[in-house]
């Protein structure tokens, strides 16, 4: 009896220890950014598929692998349970979103002129064209529906979408938690990327190529640690360079003609 009772208080006493130790291993995975870990892209030279890429793990899905035509410019919802992208599947380029859970694609509009953008609320995509020579406007597409709406320039999902195409004229990218803002001038033939630190000196971070095709070539992770660009891994062959902004340091996950990455949020 007494054994018994012995045994079962062992067993009970190590199923709380490793419930405590999940709790705090769980607890740790979400303050340094789990989802972080997971980041989008299309790669390949003559047929562009779209890439999921888990970086922890260190593989990666294709996500069209049935596709003969290009699929690019892969975009999360806020969610992570979809993804919004560009595709010529169906004569001529169009914008689908696709269900991560059975990767179904649907079609929700015909050619934009312009990578959307998701709002907070994983509702519209929005995007923007440019009407004239000085004058701009943005449209929301309800990405369930398809039913695409004019939206007023001081509507909040506007303002939203022009304060990030904002970054991308300036040179300026603030990181998520805005504490960090990344500066992005050009030198010669190539870019510099460098950050202000605390001692207000202006440090030079890493030098790259910019391709001129790539809007965002540039993207901050969810947890405001990384950043994804695209650069020249040789002198015809581009891809993604991931790089810490704290050191400096850095890696290649893909140089496959890899471009447009989006982190999972």
């Amino acid at each position: 009896m007494k054994s018994t009772l012995m045994t079962r208080f062992t067993v009970g006493a190590g199923m709380l220890v490793l419930a405590f130790v999940l709790l705090i291993a769980l607890a740790v995975g979400i303050g340094r950014g789990l989802d972080a870990d997971v980041i989008a892209y299309r790669s390949g030279d003559e047929n562009y598929d779209i890439y999921v890429h888990d970086l922890r793990r260190g593989s990666r899905v294709n996500l069209t692998p049935d596709s003969p035509a290009h699929d690019m410019a892969p975009r999360w919802s806020p969610d992570g349970r979809q993804i919004a992208f560009f595709s010529n599947r169906d004569n001529g380029y169009a914008l689908y979103v696709m269900e991560l859970s059975d990767r179904s694609a649907r079609q929700v509009a015909g050619f934009i002129n312009g990578v959307p953008r998701w709002s907070d609320d994983g509702r519209w995509l929005v995007y923007g064209a440019q009407a004239s020579f000085t004058e701009y406007q943005v449209y929301a597409i309800d990405a369930a529906t398809g039913e695409a709406r004019e939206l007023d320039i001081s509507d909040p999902l506007a303002q939203d979408y022009l304060q990030a195409e904002e970054g991308l004229i300036s040179g300026q990218f603030p990181s998520p938690d805005r504490q960090t803002t990344l500066l992005i001038r050009l030198d010669g033939g190539s870019a510099v990327i460098s950050v202000l630190r605390d001692n207000d000196r202006l440090q030079d971070l890493y030098r790259f190529r910019v391709r001129r095709s790539d809007r965002d070539y540039l993207r901050w992770s969810p947890d405001s640690t990384q950043i994804a660009l695209v650069d020249y891994r040789s002198a015809d062959v581009f891809g993604i360079h991931l790089m810490v902004v704290a050191t400096g340091e850095g890696r290649w996950i893909a140089d496959d003609f890899a471009a447009e990455p989006d982190w999972r949020p």
